[in-house]
């Protein structure tokens, strides 16, 4: 209340009000002179060896808009590094003062959210300042993923002059907020190959994992199955390169007794499938088969005790495993291709073909009951679509609207987020990520964006939840054309900030992304549908239904 000039300025107000104590202004002279007097007296008073100077949690959600931040986000990075110059730019003056009295005393930032990347403006960072570098250890079944890693460690370690480089891991597998909730999530290899990459690199690890008991508050049992990666990290810590597969059999049978056979079979498949448990039934039912094999084995003894704890875990799969079952079959699939943009920005022009290319067949809908080609019946007019991706890492959207009666034009919205708009004409985008279902942006003719997080389970979605998607139309004699573009802001999206961002990784061919890209057209009291997959109803909100895109 008292220092409003602190905090960032979002949609023309200060944030002070945001979760997790304000989001700073970063060009702040007062919040920094305040900052370095806080941590001095840290070290001073407190005897503190080493200060986080990070930003709050749930920073990188959107640049500070004050005069004096515009400029210092670089955009053209991508989401992992939109902020790097921005934040660590603060963090590394503030080390540079602190270093000047405190030579003794280190501090610490996080390669986090926006500002994962290392800053292209500094050369090297203050020799008092330590990185915390967080990833998901889990997710390095990813071999692009596990590639890009190792060179994002390169990367910093030629910035860091301290050679501190400590890691923060989520093992969080078990919490229904990240997706991954009542699928046995094992990946002991995985464990054993990125501690020994970090032998002689990372100074130790600070692991993230929860056990509640409230059923008021949660329900599941972490350590169920997390258990094992917990052991297998904690026995590696001391001697990364012993025999991993001598410690697990020692673990199969001090733990699982007689039932150590057929638990070993359980988690070893589930440890190789269980990134397709949640687009594929069958690595399901064989994980099932195996863990009843199991707890026959073990009877009831106190291994069966601990063998039920992985059963009361999985307890959810079967429905899963056989609404997966019904598959999703008979729908479209497409290839991302990528495609440079000039600099062009997003204005809803889709006949630059350098952006555009005509070449690269656009896609038609369908009418949503009947499946028939839309325009072949006028109900809606043609309609297609086309999708590339940027060198920014986003995926651009092109959309083209034949209208016979552009002076009617069903507009019931003209501002953003206004459920409105959804009365009237407009096209849609539903994504399913793989670790999240599912999100919508829908645009009218009026450039109106109403994005909701449709995953939440509250009707209608989440509107407070935003894209930061952009969005631009263009109308013309015949027809109105649609530009998206849709930034993905990786897995941890929701942790970061659950109301901004898709959550999930690039799209790829193992673990895809599911779309529809869809139409609503309003004439005369008649609502006409069409879509890229449709549904055979008239409805086209049907995430089974949804065909498939990904980058190769």
């Amino acid at each position: 209340q008292a220092h409003p000039d602190w905090y960032a300025v979002w949609g023309g107000r200060r944030a002070t009000n945001h979760s997790y104590s304000g989001a700073p202004c970063l060009s702040s002279e007062g919040l920094f002179r305040q900052q370095l007097k806080f941590a001095r007296f840290m070290f001073d008073v407190c005897r503190e060896p080493m200060l986080s100077l990070d930003v709050c949690d749930g920073y990188g959600s959107a640049m500070c808009e004050c005069a004096l931040c515009k400029g210092k986000d670089t955009v053209e990075r991508g989401w992992r590094g939109n902020l790097s110059d921005y934040v660590w730019g603060y963090v590394n003056r503030a080390a540079t003062e602190l270093y000047k009295t405190h030579p003794g005393h280190k501090v610490s930032g996080l390669s986090y959210s926006a500002y994962k990347l290392p800053p292209e403006q500094i050369d090297t960072l203050s020799p008092n300042l330590a990185l915390v570098l967080c990833q998901w250890r889990s997710a390095f079944h990813d071999r692009s993923l596990w590639e890009r890693t190792l060179a994002l460690r390169r990367d910093w370690m030629q910035k860091l002059a301290s050679r501190e480089l400590y890691i923060y891991d989520y093992y969080l597998h078990g919490r229904p907020a990240y997706g991954y909730d009542h699928i046995p999530t094992y990946f002991p290899r995985l464990i054993a190959e990125d501690l020994r990459a970090l032998r002689g690199i990372s100074r130790g690890d600070m692991i993230e994992v929860y056990m509640h008991s409230d059923p008021k508050a949660f329900t599941w049992h972490a350590l169920a199955v997390a258990h094992l990666n917990i052991y297998v990290t904690a026995r590696l810590w001391w001697d990364a390169g012993q025999d991993l597969d001598a410690l697990l059999d020692d673990y199969y049978t001090l733990f699982y007794g007689p039932a150590a056979g057929p638990m070993k079979a359980f988690i070893e498949h589930s440890e190789a499938a269980w990134p397709l448990m949640t687009r594929s039934a069958e690595p399901i039912a064989k994980a099932l088969d195996l863990l009843a094999a199991a707890q026959a084995a073990a009877g009831d003894t106190v291994y069966g005790r601990r063998v039920a704890l992985a059963a009361d875990y999985v307890k959810p799969l079967p429905q899963l495993r056989d609404r997966l079952a019904k598959g999703r079959h008979n729908v479209p699939s497409q290839r991302i291709l990528p495609i440079a943009r000039h600099g062009k920005p997003v204005d809803g022009n889709l006949e630059d073909e350098r952006v555009w290319p005509k070449a690269i067949r656009n896609r038609d809908l369908r009418e949503t009951d009947t499946e028939r080609p839309a325009g072949s019946r006028a109900k809606p007019p043609w309609t297609t679509f086309q999708v590339f991706k940027g060198p920014d890492d986003a995926l651009y959207f092109g959309i083209r609207c034949a209208e016979p009666d552009m002076t009617n034009l069903a507009v019931t919205a003209t501002a953003n987020d206004d459920p409105a708009l959804l009365q009237g004409d407009y096209v849609d985008l539903l994504i399913e990520t793989q670790t999240h279902s599912y999100y919508r942006l829908a645009v009218n003719p009026a450039g109106a964006l109403l994005d909701a997080d449709m995953g939440s389970g509250r009707e209608g979605g989440t509107l407070e939840w935003a894209s930061g998607a952009q969005a631009a139309v263009q109308r013309g004699t015949n027809g109105w054309t649609a530009e998206l573009r849709v930034p993905w802001a990786g897995e941890m999206a929701r942790q970061i900030n659950p109301l901004l961002g898709i959550d999930g990784r690039q799209p790829g061919l193992l673990f895809p992304w599911s779309i529809n890209v869809c139409r609503q057209r309003v004439r005369n009291g008649l609502v006409e549908r069409a879509a890229w997959s449709p549904s055979e109803t008239n409805r086209y909100d049907h995430p089974l239904r949804f065909g498939t895109v990904y980058i190769k």
